[in-house]
């Protein structure tokens, strides 16, 4: 071959092409994302994984190649109801490419790829949040073509007391054992705002799968409409995907009176530290005003901070003032993530 020839083959541009993940690419994965983050998420993305050949109706994983070899990938799940979402988005959680084959496009040939499953599941947008501090990660957003969405990120130290309004502050109660949120009156204490919040008057224990058809009534009563298929999903997910169970259920006379639906996962977003994200709060609207939504937050917190998982975090949106309100009196404040959305075309 003639020296013109070789340098002109040397010149050829890599073959590169975007597939579904498989099993097959759970080691590649795991060392990608470990020379990335400098630490190993095996858990995180071996359940992800499983979650999304188990269901591949509520994730969309991808992988790029590059001259036959693994390069890169990306995972995101389906959000139907989750911090009161009512249209059913894309949440892409992660996303990795090799340092050996970056700047050549790879990142957005996984964002294409994901676009493109998400279209054909109906979805009308790719959400993610991420700290204003990533700025690698900001630009790639940016010329993806994602915005500031109007929603915030909300979090409080797990092992901080609740504040009263009195200016005392009461602690949450010892933790429960733990095995695994309605948005519409979250219980608000009748009695001076957060006086030692009474757990034995609102008991509040793990949630169990028996719990099933009772938070889909106690969500069907607030928030006026029926979101079966949306729970079911979501206590498969707190009851086998989760990494650590922490979803709790409140009673009252004898019968569950609130939940609320949590996961502490290690890594998603880009996460480095495990986090407890708080998903769904629901209280029966015959229970309201006797404190159960308070009760629960104040239990989820004792339970992740016995796990020694340092934050609580969750999503709301701009214009829901009541959650909020009750979120703010609750200790929870802007947190430095911000929340992006991609619209995608039909």
């Amino acid at each position: 071959m003639s020296p013109a020839a070789t340098s002109a083959r040397k010149a050829e541009p890599p073959r590169t092409s975007v597939r579904s993940l498989t099993a097959a690419d759970l080691e590649a994965v795991i060392a990608l994302d470990a020379a990335i983050f400098r630490r190993s998420r095996r858990g995180y993305m071996q359940k992800r994984l499983e979650a999304a050949l188990r269901d591949p109706s509520a994730h969309i994983q991808c992988a790029v190649d590059c001259d036959g070899a693994f390069a890169g990938f990306i995972l995101a799940r389906v959000r139907e109801g989750e911090f009161g979402r009512e249209a059913p988005a894309a949440a892409f959680e992660a996303i990795g490419v090799s340092p050996s084959v970056q700047r050549r496009g790879l990142g957005h040939m996984l964002m294409r790829g994901l676009e493109d499953i998400a279209r054909r599941k109906g979805l009308a947008s790719i959400q993610t949040d991420t700290s204003w501090r990533t700025h690698e990660l900001l630009r790639f957003l940016d010329a993806c073509g994602f915005q500031l969405a109007s929603r915030q990120v909300l979090s409080r130290r797990s092992d901080l007391p609740i504040p009263l309004s009195s200016g005392a502050t009461a602690g949450p109660s010892e933790p429960v054992a733990v095995e695994r949120p309605a948005e519409v009156d979250y219980g608000q204490p009748t009695e001076p705002d957060y006086a030692p919040l009474a757990h034995d008057r609102v008991p509040v224990r793990s949630i169990r799968r028996s719990d099933l058809d009772a938070v889909i009534r106690i969500d069907r009563k607030a928030m006026g409409h029926d979101r079966k298929a949306y729970f079911r999903k979501k206590f498969d997910e707190a009851l086998l995907e989760s990494a650590i169970a922490v979803s709790l259920v409140a009673e009252q006379d004898g019968t569950q009176a609130g939940f609320v639906m949590a996961r502490a996962d290690f890594g998603e977003f880009g996460h480095t530290e495990p986090v407890a994200v708080l998903d769904t709060i629901g209280v029966d609207p015959d229970f309201g005003g006797r404190g159960v939504g308070t009760a629960l937050i104040s239990q989820l917190l004792a339970n992740v901070s016995g796990l020694r998982i340092e934050r609580v975090e969750t999503e709301v949106a701009r214009e829901e003032f009541a959650l909020l309100r009750f979120l703010y009196r609750l200790g929870f404040e802007p947190s430095d993530r911000l929340v992006f959305a991609k619209a995608i075309g039909k």
